[in-house]
């Protein structure tokens, strides 16, 4: 953008009369102040004379929106500020044109149609200014035409390059936009609903960008999502598309189709559309320097006017790579996701496939403007099987959760913020060899876990119990045992107890305490001859009768164990017996 130079102090300035005056400092400023609003494409808001140009394009603005108080009516607000913006500009070209008249009467600069465009195309603003350049004698007749096409050619590159032009003023209000359709406003907030696709984890309408490290199975979530939106469909052609940008093997991607039990004619009629981009460059006769990145473009152009249930790009990489963009690069990244994806997002389901870093495996690789760009993220991670059926299980973790359905069907309980665990995707194979996705929310697995801990914990408690019962049937009837000859038995190396049933040393002493309450409540011991503060434990004197004094529930299956553990009226009563027997 070429800069005035700033007019020279009075001390400086050679004094000659006859020498044309430099303009002033304030008139700079404006001059160069309109230069910085055309670069940003705010020039043609005209509405200001050249006598007013230090109130710039804001003058404009509000000269325009003073003319037209009252006028409510959008269109006749749009077609005043035309006329108004297309008199000024008249007016300021012949101001122009009366400036650079040499005193023959011969122009110094030729008005042709192509000159005149030119002019418009800057507006009023530049061409009052220009005028009075010349007219202060700083900038030349012959010069005027030349810096016009400079100031011309830099803007409308700069155009190009922010893909922007020059916009009207519009009213934003009831009478240009319509009342507010409220139709589907809920008196309070209400649950999200579960998403329709892969079991709730993918969305109906938005963007959803899926990130995992290579042959992880991105591949498989995506078509899974087309295979059940094409199935709700009838299977209707172009029901859901599949943008190959990876180029993987054509009979591959057929296979999994049919593993994922889409018909052969279902197949055949294109209900999952798998596209290649270089096969539709060179079938669609692009031509331009990025012709697979012009492909994708008329892929989502016409996702626009039939747009399908669901939309899988895979990957990312690979797209940004077809007009040789950077993963790293926030334009880039913006342009994809924003620019073009963000045309369909609306009306589909878009699914982008994209990968982790080497290192931050927490989040998708390169720019950070990829999350804000979408609507959900989900990280998958390979797990070992669990099932001997399985050919796939991934743990899923969200790392953003736009419309909070994640957060509540999946999250645990006391999670919080956009990075949460989703739970575990497992693919079975079901009887007819046909792969089947199951996916188990980390609530219900927390909840699952919880509860195996808690079986553990109580199957434990019962072996350590009946210990203690046995060690007791087994001293003496008189003697007993107290609660210090017990500990002794629990730490000593060769003692009864085997290494599971002894807690931590600082937890002992509460172990046995609430072990000997536990016998003592259910009637199993008793308590006998006093000794020093304590006293002998002994067993009750009729064992038989134990069973029926116990009231201890069956703990049911131990997991970790994997069979069923005797309920503790028949543990305990088995002890009781085989120690009386043994006693006999």
């Amino acid at each position: 953008m070429i800069g005035w130079p700033r007019p020279q102090s009075a001390e400086t300035t050679p004094k000659n009369e006859e020498s044309p005056s430099l303009p002033t400092e304030a008139f700079c400023n404006d001059f160069e102040r309109s230069r910085e609003l055309m670069s940003t494409g705010n020039s043609n808001t005209d509405g200001v004379s050249g006598a007013h140009c230090a109130n710039g394009a804001d003058g404009a603005i509000e000269e325009i929106g003073a003319s037209t108080v009252g006028v409510p009516d959008s269109e006749a607000f749009v077609a005043q500020a035309e006329a108004e913006m297309e008199q000024r500009i008249t007016a300021a070209i012949a101001g122009l044109r009366a400036v650079v008249t040499r005193p023959g009467g011969a122009s110094a600069v030729t008005f042709d149609e192509q000159f005149e465009a030119q002019l418009r195309g800057l507006g009023a603003d530049v061409i009052e200014q220009t005028t009075e350049m010349v007219a202060a004698g700083y900038l030349t007749s012959d010069k005027v035409r030349q810096l016009i096409d400079a100031e011309y050619t830099r803007r409308f590159q700069d155009l190009i390059r922010a893909g922007e032009r020059d916009v009207l003023p519009r009213l934003v209000d009831v009478a240009a936009l319509g009342p507010v359709d409220l139709s589907g406003a809920q008196d309070g907030e209400e649950p999200p609903a579960k998403f329709p696709y892969v079991q709730g984890l993918i969305l109906a309408l938005g963007t959803t960008l899926i990130a995992a490290e290579g042959g992880v199975g991105k591949t498989w979530i995506g078509l899974q999502a087309c295979v059940e939106a094409a199935r709700a469909n009838g299977w209707e052609s172009g029901s859901a598309i599949y943008v190959d940008a990876d180029v993987n093997p054509a009979d591959s991607m057929t296979t999994r189709l049919r593993l994922l039990g889409v018909p052969d004619e279902a197949i055949r009629n294109r209900a999952v559309s798998v596209v290649r981009l270089p096969a539709l460059a060179e079938m669609w006769g692009h031509t331009s320097d990025h012709p697979e990145w012009q492909a994708l473009r008329s892929v989502v152009e016409g996702a626009r006017r039939r747009p399908p249930k669901v939309l899988v790009i895979d990957s990312l990489a690979a797209v940004l790579a077809t007009f040789g963009g950077d993963e790293n690069s926030t334009p880039d990244v913006g342009r994809v996701l924003q620019g073009l994806i963000g045309r369909v997002r609306d009306l589909c389901s878009v699914i982008v496939l994209d990968h982790v870093g080497h290192e931050a495996l927490a989040r998708p690789r390169g720019s950070s403007s990829k999350a804000p760009a979408v609507d959900e993220v989900l990280q998958l991670t390979a797990l070992p099987h669990r099932k001997d059926a399985a050919e796939l299980t991934l743990e899923v973790k969200a790392g953003k959760d736009r419309f909070k359905s994640l957060h509540y069907h999946f999250a645990p309980a006391g999670s919080s913020g956009q990075r949460f665990d989703v739970g575990v995707i497992e693919v079975v194979k079901d009887a007819h060899g046909q792969f089947v996705f199951e996916v188990e929310p980390a609530s219900e697995a927390g909840a699952r876990e919880a509860k195996n801990r808690e079986a553990k914990e109580a199957a434990l408690f019962l072996k350590r119990r009946a210990a203690v019962q046995e060690l007791i049937e087994a001293a003496t009837p008189d003697g007993g045992l107290t609660k210090q000859n017990i500990i002794n038995a629990m730490t000593d190396e060769k003692g009864p107890f085997p290494q599971e049933l002894v807690p931590p040393r600082d937890q002992l002493r509460e172990v046995v305490t609430a072990l000997l309450d536990k016998l003592h409540g259910s009637g199993a011991i008793e308590k006998g001859k006093k000794v020093g503060s304590g006293f002998y434990w002994v067993r009750t004197p009729a064992p038989q009768a134990l069973a029926a004094s116990v009231s201890e529930p069956q703990v049911g299956d131990d997991p970790f164990v994997g069979q069923p553990l005797p309920d503790l009226d028949g543990l305990l009563a088995m002890r009781v017996i085989e120690s009386a027997e043994g006693a006999a």
